[in-house]
């Protein structure tokens, strides 16, 4: 990072008038008047009030023996005024080391890295890091080697973190050498801490079929394939692993959906109902026959794991030894039924290690699972055991895991997407296209399904026969091919928010039924609401578009049930806007005089020495002297898809060094008229 700071922010004053893919290219020359690029600072006293930066540290609760760690660092500024120079620093572990290359985003460049003598820790620091605007988040993510810490299961490691800010621009926060912000050298700062235990091994569960955790109802048509992923720690194996699954009593195990063992053959879950396991499922090898499925009462607490009260189906499957750095997959099938499992039988109740337990209705004389207004959420937990071989003489060798899975019990679901992606005011195509997917279980019927869609100001409405913007601008005609998919049956514009209100003609469902809504609407180039009304969209702003859902349910025939119930959903569209790119560099200090013998010329025009970023020169080719001359190169590309509200840039010199007048240069990459600039004459500041 170049210690000079600039500053974007889109005001109402000066780069006026830019529209798209415009390039702010210029050069500006200033003047050191002391010894050093970087003086003494000048000490101020730190904020005894609430901190206006707070930083949140991320680590992961569990890691596996001899892997990396990966570190987050999430910086907020919840105030009202521009926090300067925002510097970090991290203390890593005893023993840890920074893995090179690994910092997301790469833009926030490689930490400086040192060494606390007293503790011989590694700390990272990023200077200068970004300047984080009211209301402004900003994050770094970075991953570390433990070392030999990371080898002992069990360990709990820390990892402790600081940020600093400045409220003068020209100041940038230091650090002592164990990472603590200096006293004096910053006005906010904020500290975060996170501990990392490490395990021998790790159990991962996901499962299709439930996008956004919303599974429908059904053990036939609308069932879903659990994964569970076993993971070895790098460093020994660990042997005698077993798998336990805990699935609630409103979750059906279906084994590798293929079998039912419903008692007598000729049972089913309601007439017309086909059996278990039709059609079946291939799930191939990584489906293997557990040792037992029983079913449960309130399991007690095992391995740290608080299970709700309940009935759950318990499935355990013995997966042996796992060699280091070796994992394996668990697969099976599951599904929602009419009703709850619970522990009465109709019938002999199969033993637990027939595992007939399993893909049998004879036990589910529960409630019914049916989904009413308020949605009901489902949690099962699945945990790892097995004996870890290098575990320390005299320590437990005992290695556990757990992770968990919830879904929402759904009748009716809906999802909601966009294209393309990005809001794209500018673009010749400013159309985007909603769609909304609307699904239905395989034990209802449902009608009057009513979607009401909440598109946000910056959009307008395309399709039917109207033009349902106020004024009835040219841009939000009807056109062909923009009619939705399903008619409009009202649409209302509220003029106090700019949001139109729109009302989709009702739909019908059958059972195991999916219908899609498709509907166009232009990204429009300025907003229409009461208090924004012209102004234009622009990078940065962000639009989200809300639907909900509204329906009656009626069971099918035979399963048991007959009412009608009402029941809802909702789903979410975003769309946000490119922001300006900028890059700032420099030219190092040169003993050769200027070519044109003109300091100012020379900036702009002459391409030796270079520009470059700071981490391309040496240390003493970035260690400028009293009355050196110093060449600054600022570049920012504006994004093409939308417009950019009026920037303003504003840069701040370092300390002791002045702004050479009239040596602000555009290049010839500039495609932008700046207006309004006032140089600072010969006052160091803002520029």
């Amino acid at each position: 990072m170049i210690p000079h700071q600039f500053h974007l922010q889109q005001s109402a004053r000066a780069f006026r008038n830019l529209t798209i893919a415009q390039v702010v290219v210029f050069t500006l020359l200033v003047q050191v008047f002391t010894v050093g690029l970087i003086a003494a600072p000048r000490f101020v006293q730190e904020a005894s009030a609430s901190p206006t930066i707070q930083l949140t540290k991320s680590a992961p609760a569990n890691l596996l023996a001899g892997t990396d760690a990966t570190y987050r660092l999430t910086v907020t500024n919840p105030g009202d005024e521009i926090e300067f120079n925002v510097s970090l620093s991290d203390v890593l572990p005893a023993g840890a080391r920074f893995v090179a290359g690994s910092v997301i985003p790469s833009s926030a460049g490689s930490p400086r890295i040192s060494t606390n003598p007293t503790t011989s820790q590694q700390v990272l620091q990023w200077l200068n890091f970004i300047d984080i605007g009211p209301g402004g988040v900003a994050s770094i993510e970075f991953q570390v080697t433990l070392g030999e810490a990371s080898n002992v299961v069990g360990n709990t490691v820390l990892n402790t973190a600081f940020v600093a800010s400045q409220t003068d621009p020209r100041l940038v926060p230091r650090f002592d050498p164990a990472g603590v912000p200096v006293p004096g050298s910053f006005t906010e700062t904020s500290t975060s801490s996170a501990t990392t235990k490490i395990s021998a091994v790790q159990i991962e569960k996901t499962s299709t079929n439930a996008p956004e955790g919303e599974l429908l109802r059904g053990v036939h048509d609308q069932r879903s394939t659990y994964t569970l992923k076993v993971t070895n720690n790098d460093v020994a194996p660990t042997t005698g692993l077993t798998v336990v699954d805990f699935l609630p009593a409103s979750l059906e195990f279906l084994g590798c959906g293929a079998s039912d063992n419903t008692a007598p053959i000729s049972a089913v879950e309601y007439a017309g109902a086909p059996r278990l396991g039709v059609p079946p499922l291939n799930l191939g090898l990584q489906c293997p026959t557990p040792v037992s499925v029983d079913t449960v009462s309130n399991p007690a607490p095992n391995n740290g794991i608080v299970y709700p009260a309940g009935v759950y189906t318990r499935v355990e499957w013995p997966i042996g030894d796992l060699t280091a750095g070796e994992s394996v997959e668990i697969l099976y099938v599951a599904g929602i039924p009419l009703k709850q499992n619970t522990n009465s039988w109709v019938g002999t109740r199969p033993t637990a290690d027939s595992t007939l337990q399993g893909s049998n209705l004879n036990n589910n004389s529960g409630a019914s699972t049916r989904e009413l207004l308020t949605e009901i959420s489902l949690t099962n937990f699945a945990n790892v055991s097995g004996i870890y071989s290098a575990a320390p003489l005299g320590s437990d060798p005992l290695a556990i895991a757990d992770d968990s899975k919830t879904v929402t019990i759904e009748d009716l679901r809906m999802r909601k997407s966009v294209s393309p992606q990005g809001f794209a005011s500018s673009d010749s195509n400013n159309v985007a296209t909603f769609t909304l997917t609307i699904e239905s279980s395989e034990y209802i019927t449902a009608a009057g399904v009513v979607v009401t869609d909440q598109l946000p100001d910056g959009y307008c409405p395309l399709g039917g026969s109207n033009n349902f913007a106020p004024g009835n601008p040219a841009e939000c005609n009807p056109g062909g091919g923009t009619a939705p998919s399903t008619p409009f049956s009202d649409v209302q514009y509220d003029s106090s928010t700019g949001v139109y209100n729109i009302v989709f003609s009702p739909l019908s469902l059958a059972e195991n039924a999916t219908r899609t809504i498709s509907f166009q609407a232009r990204m429009r180039g300025v907003y229409a609401g009461a208090g924004r009304e012209g102004l234009p969209t622009t990078s940065g702003d962000s639009f989200t578009n809300r639907a909900s859902l509204s329906a009656t349910t009626t069971p099918v025939p035979n399963t048991g049930e007959s009412s009608a119930v009402l029941v809802g959903d909702t789903a979410t569209a975003t769309q946000n806007t490119a922001v300006p790119a900028l890059d700032k560099e420099l030219k190092p200090r040169s003993v050769s005089p200027p070519q044109s013998g003109n300091p100012l010329v020379d900036c702009a025009t002459t391409t030796s020495p270079a520009f470059g970023e700071a981490a391309d020169f040496s240390p003493e080719q970035l260690t400028f002297r009293q009355g050196d001359q110093i060449c600054f190169k600022l570049r920012i590309d504006f994004p093409s898809t939308v417009r950019t509200r009026a920037p303003v840039l504003g840069d701040y010199f370092p300390v002791d060094s002045s702004y050479r007048v009239n040596s602000f240069a555009p290049t010839a990459a500039n495609t932008v008229t700046i207006a309004n600039f006032v140089p600072p004459a010969t006052n160091p500041g803002l520029g």
